[in-house]
């Protein structure tokens, strides 16, 4: 194999080999594919951080998740105010 001035001289692999590795990509594809099929992105609350998301219909309000509480408000002068 030669990439630009450089040569790699080597064994070529044997044809039960490139099947084998053929099979393994395969099956590690069909993984792969069965993970990024899902829509979404899963994010694992910690304790003490708080999760926000927008709340569908309400311009500017937001949903916050914190500690097992879930609490609507607005972001005012960059902190989260409780509107409930």
């Amino acid at each position: 194999m030669k990439f630009g001035s450089v040569t790699i001289i080597g064994n070529q692999p044997s044809a039960s080999l490139v099947k084998k590795n053929i099979e393994r990509s395969t099956a590690a594809l069909e993984r792969v594919v069965k993970r990024l099929d899902r829509p979404g992105v899963d994010i694992r609350a910690k304790k003490d951080v708080p999760l926000f998301s927008v709340a569908e219909g309400e311009p500017g309000v937001f949903i916050r998740r914190l500690n097992g509480r879930i609490n609507r408000g607005r972001l005012i002068n960059g902190a989260f105010q409780v509107i409930d």
